[in-house]
């Protein structure tokens, strides 16, 4: 492995690290927030805008589940019988590995 991959690649890794702990803290700050914000309000702050939002969660009837589980029996079994088609997509994972006595 070159030095130029090398650094890139612990670079990635530090910035995941370091998005994963950013948003644990912009949960904890939302968590905070939240109650003391309307819907549909739009605050100013220095650099943006937050802005309050609802957006529908849809529940279906029984009926309409059982077709969709229906659907998800149809696509397995195509799978199985080799009937459904699939095309590989590439992406990149990082994973922290456990250190030994932690819980992480």
């Amino acid at each position: 492995m070159n030095e130029e991959l090398k650094n890139d690649l612990l670079a990635y890794e530090d910035l995941k690290i370091e998005e994963k702990e950013l948003k644990v803290r912009i949960d904890e700050l939302k968590e905070k927030i939240l109650p003391h914000i309307g819907e549909d309000e739009k605050i100013n702050c220095v650099k943006g805008v937050i802005e309050i939002k609802k957006r529908d969660n849809w529940t279906f009837s029984p009926e309409t589940q059982n077709f969709e589980n229906q659907l998800k029996d149809k696509k397995a079994d195509e799978i199985a019988r080799g009937i459904a088609t699939s095309k590989p997509t590439v992406f990149m994972e990082y994973r922290l590995t456990k250190k030994e006595g932690s819980d992480e």
